[in-house]
């Protein structure tokens, strides 16, 4: 008769090998994001403002290429760039729960990797027209298949890509770099023939709370 609990033995190790080796490959990568974030700010052209938290990241908070970007690990766990005005589009990795607003209508895109990955796509006319034939939304496909990337989301307030990479939190440096340009250019897309919000002016300080660091 087989022996159960020697057999599971090096099953249970096997186990508790591979938990070991996640904690020790994330707390790795949140040191080596802790290290690099300074540099990544400069390499971008924006600000790397310390963490609340003792052992936190920080944001990077700034203009790149005409855009603000807010990059926050700590909190939101999310890249955010902010648009310029406020445009009719809903895309999201996520079914919507409610209709349309009011100057967006509902479409689905001729690709069908584009399809499959956003459960919600709604713009008005003139923006559905202008992102089907987008070379900057196609360009995102290998970040919406990223495994690590839990949500995505481009709404009238901006885009956010909200990452999960364990606890403790972090993004790595090399997605940063990135994540942020790909970001930026469909930014340009959406929102380049809007006005200017009335509130974009000069920097503000950095928000106590990164849930409004849309509005920073």
């Amino acid at each position: 008769m087989a022996d159960w609990t020697s057999a599971g033995l090096p099953v249970g190790l096997f186990i508790l090998g591979t938990t070991v080796f996640g904690v020790l490959r994330r707390k790795s990568g949140h040191a080596q994001a802790r290290k690099s974030y300074p540099s990544v700010a400069r390499e971008l052209g924006i600000e790397h403002r310390p963490s609340r938290y003792r052992e936190g990241l920080g944001t990077l908070v700034g203009d790149f290429e005409g855009r603000r970007v807010v990059v926050d690990p700590d909190d939101q766990r999310a890249i955010l760039v902010r648009f310029r005005g406020e445009p009719e589009i809903e895309l999201t990795t996520y079914e919507a729960r409610v209709p349309p607003r009011l100057g967006q209508r509902d479409f689905r895109f001729d690709d069908r990797q584009l399809r499959a990955r956003l459960k919600t796509s709604r713009a008005s006319s003139l923006l559905e027209a202008r992102l089907r034939h987008s070379e900057a939304l196609a360009a995102l496909l290998p970040l919406l298949d990223h495994r690590q990337l839990s949500s995505f989301a481009v709404t009238a307030s901006g885009i956010v890509a909200r990452f999960d990479y364990g606890s403790p939190p972090y993004i790595p440096a090399p997605v940063v770099r990135e994540t942020v340009p790909l970001l930026v250019r469909l930014a340009a897309v959406v929102d380049g023939d809007l006005a200017p919000r009335e509130d974009d002016g000069p920097e503000r300080p950095a928000p106590s709370s990164s849930s409004d660091a849309l509005d920073a």
